[in-house]
């Protein structure tokens, strides 16, 4: 259940808000590598002034406006080199130490092909995705689909900029189905992500109250569903035919009924090691056990009630037991002492 978690916060990183974009700067994304004083041009936005210079990935920047970079973080070169629109830039690259110029302007993508007013087109982002659809105001608006590369990250409805509708979103492993609002998930969808697929309704980008979930292993869960996991009430069916109905809290069971497939049958209380607490077992002769648990074994106070009446009382520990087993209509006992939960139910079948 915690690695469903997990995946869900990853899931959120790997699918970015994606819109048309547009900013003031250089479109120069830097990087001081460990171990080097030097800062280095990490990647160049498209479109952008640094991207109309001679300018590559890798070049080391000794200067900006004849201010040395070394020593400098990358927040302080940052500011050396942006400002309003308009302003010049001088950068010393390079151990020849030449230098480059260019003027600070607003950074947008560019019409490809088409027509990205009203009409069709084909339009490239600033980060190098490429939107294919239909356009209204110079907006992406209707249907479309944005491709990183050859992949296709995301096909379906778009408003004013945003995905708004239904689409599919896709990235590795990771495909999401579904209505968007305002560019995040939001209404009906079905996620499959790390070999697991969750349906329900998603509010503001979150999956939210009821959920059926089908594993990778065959479990499949319906019910309350809250910060990546069953949180609330909800019954999970599992492969091998075990069954499980109740409370639940942060992907684990807390109280209710977990069934077998031959019928037996517990109800009570639950933590992460299994029953502990408070609960009954019912066995598939009629018997039924009533007492106190501790990891998934019957521990502490509790009695078995037989089907014909015959009751057994006793001290358990670890699943074993040392009491006293009555028959009804009579008053004496059988005396046991650390015995199993078969031997006692071997001594009331032979009064049968």
């Amino acid at each position: 259940m915690k690695s469903l978690a997990t995946l869900l916060l990853v899931c959120g990183i790997l699918f970015p808000l994606f819109a048309q974009q547009s900013f003031v700067g250089s479109g120069l994304n830097l990087i001081l590598k460990k171990g080097s004083p030097s800062v280095q041009v990490e990647s160049i936005l498209y479109n952008s002034p640094a991207a109309r210079t001679n300018l590559r990935p890798g070049e080391v920047i000794q200067a900006v406006n004849g201010v040395p970079t070394a020593g400098l973080s990358i927040p302080e070169i940052n500011n050396l080199i942006n400002g309003p629109a308009g302003t010049e830039v001088i950068l010393t690259v390079g151990e020849t130490r030449r230098e480059v110029k260019l003027t600070i302007a607003e950074i947008t993508g560019f019409c490809q092909e088409g027509d990205c007013e009203n009409g069709k087109g084909s339009y490239v982002e600033i980060d190098g995705s490429r939107y294919e659809g239909q356009f209204k105001n110079g907006r992406f608006d209707g249907v479309g689909t944005i491709y990183f590369g050859t992949e296709a990250i995301y096909s379906g409805q778009f408003q004013n900029g945003l995905r708004h509708g239904k689409g599919v979103e896709a990235s590795g492993s990771s495909r999401y189905e579904g209505e968007f609002r305002d560019n995040i998930r939001d209404g009906h969808g079905k996620l499959e992500i790390g070999g697991n697929t969750l349906e329900g309704e998603w509010v503001a980008g979150r999956p939210k109250g009821q959920f059926t979930i089908s594993y990778a292993n065959g479990n499949q869960y319906r019910g309350d569903f809250h910060n990546g996991t069953p949180h609330g009430f909800g019954v999970m069916t599992y492969a091998n035919g075990h069954r499980f109905e109740g409370q639940w809290a942060d992907g684990a069971k807390t109280e209710g009924k977990y069934t077998w497939p031959n019928g037996e049958y517990y109800e009570g209380a639950f933590d992460d090691k299994g029953r502990t607490g408070q609960g009954a077992f019912y066995f598939l002769n009629g018997a039924r056990y009533e007492g106190g648990w501790k990891n998934d074994e019957m521990d502490g106070e509790g009695k078995i009630t037989f089907p014909d009446g015959a009751v057994f009382e006793g001290m358990f520990s670890a699943g074993k037991a040392s009491g006293m087993l009555r028959f009804a209509g009579e008053s004496a006992g059988v005396g046991l002492e650390d015995a199993g939960v078969s031997e006692i139910v071997q001594k009331w079948t032979e009064r049968q």
